[in-house]
């Protein structure tokens, strides 16, 4: 009796083998079973080989958003309107939410009270599926030292910038998408210390703690927070004013880039925030080294 050593699949040398013992006097039919189990033998070495090889169907990094749906809480103007129209721009459908409705072109706007549960509720069930929350609304918060900050500035500043994203989040879970993304706005005075910015560092403080809190309780969903520096909006002052040329111009000279930040390059921190699968409980600084 014959004895054969037959290697299922293209193994390396030293794989396992399958030995069978052919004897040149069985029956044909005898024959043809034994090949047909080494034949069976071989598909199922293919078979655990694919699986074992990582797979190309998903990419880990998304090069583009399009076909996916994308929210932009506050995406009338300044940060959110940028996220908004770069968004666009990688193929998305972006719906901007603000009190206003108002978008920049070819964003659909919608005019939402994003403080009214019920009234963000029906205007997030429109959009239904969502593959991307941004979250980019707040409110202007006074620049005042502890003995001056009025009872209720604490309350207006956490309002729409915190408690807000928060609610805006716990109200769109049902339509988040499996591995959808969420992205929330603090500001570099979370860590940059002084004067007169208590009111603004404990809010921007509380979103990036928020946001870590949220990667773990809402995984395998992603969440980040964006960290601004001075951003030439309209936050800062009228287009083309005087004032806010002075202003900005005062800042950027301080820092090591020696200028402010445009509204599209924070855009591309939100767009890679939206992208790479792998960033989650993140803070992505994007102020021009104004924590340096």
């Amino acid at each position: 009796m014959e004895r054969s050593l037959i290697r299922c699949g293209a193994g390396p040398a030293d794989a396992p083998v399958l030995e069978l013992f052919a004897d040149p006097n069985w029956p044909e039919a005898q024959r043809r079973m034994s090949e047909d189990l080494v034949r069976a033998l071989e598909a199922v070495g293919r078979s655990v080989r694919r699986r074992l090889r990582p797979s190309r169907k998903e990419p880990l990094l998304s090069r583009s958003l399009h076909g996916q749906n994308v929210v932009v809480i506050g995406g009338s103007s300044g940060l959110g309107a940028a996220v908004a129209v770069l968004a666009l721009e990688q193929g998305a459908r972006v719906i901007a939410y603000s009190r206003s409705g108002r978008s920049p072109g070819g964003v659909e706007g919608l005019a939402v009270d994003v403080t009214d549960s019920k009234a963000l509720d029906q205007a997030l069930g429109r959009v239904g599926q969502i593959d991307h929350l941004v979250h980019t609304a707040g409110a202007r918060t006074p620049s005042e030292p502890l003995s001056s900050l009025a009872p209720d500035s604490l309350q207006q500043a956490f309002a729409p910038k915190l408690f807000g994203a928060i609610e805006a989040i716990r109200v769109a879970l049902p339509y988040l998408s499996k591995n959808a993304s969420i992205t929330l706005t603090s500001g570099q005075l979370s860590r940059k210390y002084g004067t007169g910015t208590l009111a603004k560092g404990v809010v921007n403080a509380a979103v990036e703690a928020a946001g870590r809190h949220l990667a773990k309780e809402l995984a395998p969903r992603r969440v980040n927070v964006v960290s601004p520096g001075v951003v030439g909006t309209e936050f800062w002052g009228e287009d083309g004013s005087e004032s806010r040329r002075m202003f900005l111009e005062g800042v950027g000279s301080g820092l090591p880039v020696q200028r402010v930040g445009a509204p599209e390059e924070l855009a591309s921190a939100y767009l890679f925030a939206m992208t790479n699968g792998f960033a989650t409980g993140a803070v992505i600084d994007v102020d021009g080294g104004g924590l340096l």
